[in-house]
């Protein structure tokens, strides 16, 4: 299986302007956007780490399934949390619900 290399859409050129921006609304406004673009990359990685978890038959993969899942989880707080200029809670461990 050969591996694809991602191509930067108009989506990842945004993610570069965000973190040169200061204070203020605009600054604000730019980590907003930067919180959305991340959460649609993280989507699918949610989304397939749940169900490797609920279809598979190994332990193993079931997992690793886990911890890719709750590693997202741990990442989409983080993003939240520089949008929001707080402190992240930490991700409860354990198995998907």
């Amino acid at each position: 299986m050969r591996a694809v290399r991602p191509s930067l859409d108009s989506q990842s050129t945004l993610v570069l302007d965000p973190l040169c921006i200061g204070e203020g609304e605009h600054a604000l406004e730019a980590r907003a956007r930067l919180c959305h673009i991340i959460n649609n990359k993280l989507a699918p990685i949610l989304t397939y780490a749940e169900l490797g978890e609920r279809v598979s038959q190994d332990e193993k993969v079931q997992a690793y399934c886990a911890r890719i899942y709750q590693s997202a989880c741990e990442l989409r707080a983080l993003v939240h949390a520089a949008v929001e200029d707080d402190t992240p809670e930490p991700a409860k461990a354990g198995t998907l619900s």
